[in-house]
């Protein structure tokens, strides 16, 4: 009987990953989505949070005057803060324009101040965030302003590397892309809520004068989400708007980026899990669904895997099975796993054999996340640690 309500529980935490494998048959079979010219150049403000950002933030103000879209429709504003280094000079010189968020700890809160004050300014119809370590796609702006045109509030745009180039970068490219086709493009194919992966993304200023924009965790793009999915407002994903976004090339600073994002998401869980399981049954919210096991997925894995082990124990033929053919499940779901993002790979476009690092290595990059998901469900404070951007290249070197 306890081997039975063990076996029971785990086929139930297994529904998890198979309802995410569904909507990754139907992305590979749905078209992506591309959006009509539109004829009227909205006003945009280009919003960019810098904290010691001297390195990189030229690049980025440089990619951005020479964006194929009017130069009076837009206007690029750094936002300071915490800076120690000539971030400011940079990006005045280049041609951005500069507001100081003194007194913020993060992100969410930095953007905060900067919507608060150019909300004031009736002209700018949406605002674009970007980080400072980016270089704009030259018709980024203008396809952004084509979906936005389409009646979108709330727009991601597609985020690729600009510095792919070690297994670990090439593991950062491999994991954007699944976001880029298997969720964000899976979901918009289906006239579902895409989701924001921290970058390359606009919000509108009608929805900031119904809701605002109140951040209150490490992760401000998947608070964002969970936000939105409450409301019951829409995402878009906008394939064609490129931003070209610096990974980090080794596991130090891999880790250091992943243990900041997990904490985050637990943050978010804490938050928000609860509300959204509650709108699921409410109002059937698909978005709900989709975040809420997102943000549970820490707790799933290991619960996943305790509750197997404990089964395992209980279950003296089936450990003895395991055991006999661990090996053989382990090879070909590495074999599966290299066809699965072989197939997302080609389906946006880039290429399987200069990314072969990232898919031979992946399971790495997930064993990094298994690792740290256990030691950030229990804690309950991060020191935040920067990480540094010093690949300096310019749009040009895109091509």
């Amino acid at each position: 009987m306890k081997q039975a309500i063990l076996l029971v529980i785990f086929l139930l935490l297994m529904a998890v990953p198979v309802y995410f494998f569904v909507y990754c048959m139907i992305a590979l079979r749905r078209d992506i989505r591309h959006f009509p010219k539109a004829a009227v150049k909205h006003k945009f403000a280009v919003l960019i949070p810098a904290r010691n950002e001297e390195m990189v933030i030229g690049n980025l103000v440089h990619s951005l005057m020479l964006q194929n879209y009017p130069k009076e429709a837009f206007e690029v504003y750094t936002l300071i803060n915490h800076c120690t280094d000539a971030t400011e000079k940079t990006a005045v010189e280049n041609g951005a324009k500069v507001i100081h968020c003194d007194g913020t700890k993060t992100k969410g809160e930095v953007l905060h101040k900067a919507f608060q004050q150019l909300m004031k300014d009736p002209s700018i119809e949406a605002f674009v965030i970007m980080d400072a370590d980016n270089l704009a796609d030259p018709d980024f702006l203008s396809i952004m302003n084509d979906t936005f045109s389409c009646g979108y509030q709330l727009i991601q745009g597609r985020r690729t590397g600009k510095n792919v180039r070690s297994w670990v970068s090439c593991c950062y490219e491999v994991f954007y892309i699944l976001q880029n086709i298997f969720f964000n493009h899976a979901r918009t194919s289906m006239n579902m809520n895409a989701s924001f992966n921290g970058t390359a993304w606009l919000i509108g200023r009608k929805y900031l004068q119904e809701h605002g924009y109140s951040m209150y965790t490490m992760i401000e793009d998947v608070e964002l989400i969970s936000q939105v999915a409450l409301q019951n407002e829409k995402i878009m994903y906008t394939h064609d708007a490129v931003v070209y976004d610096e990974y980090p090339e080794d596991m130090k600073t891999s880790f250091r980026q992943l243990d900041r994002w997990i904490f985050g998401q637990v943050q978010c869980m804490r938050r928000y899990a609860g509300k959204l399981i509650g709108n699921v049954f409410k109002t059937g919210s698909k978005a709900s669904l989709d975040m809420a096991f997102i943000l549970t997925m820490p707790v799933t894995v290991i619960l996943g895997l305790v509750i197997f082990i404990l089964w395992l124990c209980n279950s003296p033929s089936a450990a003895l099975f395991t055991a006999k053919f661990l090996w053989l499940f382990l090879v070909l779901l590495y074999i599966g796993m290299i066809f699965f993002l072989s197939a997302a790979i080609h389906k946006n476009s880039s290429s399987v054999s200069q990314l072969r690092s990232g898919v031979l290595c992946f399971p790495i990059f997930v064993l990094s996340w298994l690792i740290l998901a256990p030691v950030n469900l229990f804690r309950r404070s991060f020191v935040w640690k920067p990480v540094e951007h010093n690949v300096s290249r310019n749009i040009e070197d895109m091509k």
